[in-house]
């Protein structure tokens, strides 16, 4: 088990409504999350069909736009994980934040491996929100 959670960020020049909003749109995840997801599906309740790289798993995420939250939770390969997410403001831009809190039944190897593809995603929203 891996005990210590990991913070990953990015800083974006676009303003935070334009952040916020688009990632509090799953159905852009697969634009910008291009190393787990590759696409969604709306669900009959808050959980939206998600196919990774790995296989089917579900996620939802729960926003609130005057606090920047964006956590949301995913269910794939067995593994539930809950993922801190925030947008704020810097400057006239945004800086978006992910923490990774490793779930219990997740080996270290995993943990890592999955924590460093967030890089290449964040790289990626910064792509798209600056064009």
């Amino acid at each position: 088990m891996v005990s210590s959670a990991v913070t990953k960020s990015v800083s974006i020049d676009a303003p935070v409504n334009k952040v916020f909003t688009f990632i509090s749109n799953l159905a852009n995840w697969p634009k910008w999350a291009v190393a787990n997801v590759v696409a969604v599906k709306p669900g009959a309740d808050e959980w939206w069909a998600m196919e990774t790289r790995t296989g089917l798993g579900r996620i939802r995420i729960r926003p609130d736009e005057a606090s920047g939250v964006l956590d949301y939770d995913l269910i794939s390969s067995g593994v539930k994980w809950t993922v801190a997410a925030r947008v704020v403001a810097k400057g006239a831009g945004s800086e978006f934040t992910l923490e990774f809190s490793p779930p219990p039944s997740i080996s270290k190897e995993a943990f890592d491996k999955q924590v460093s593809l967030a890089d290449k995603e964040l790289a990626r929203l910064k792509q798209l929100m600056e064009s």
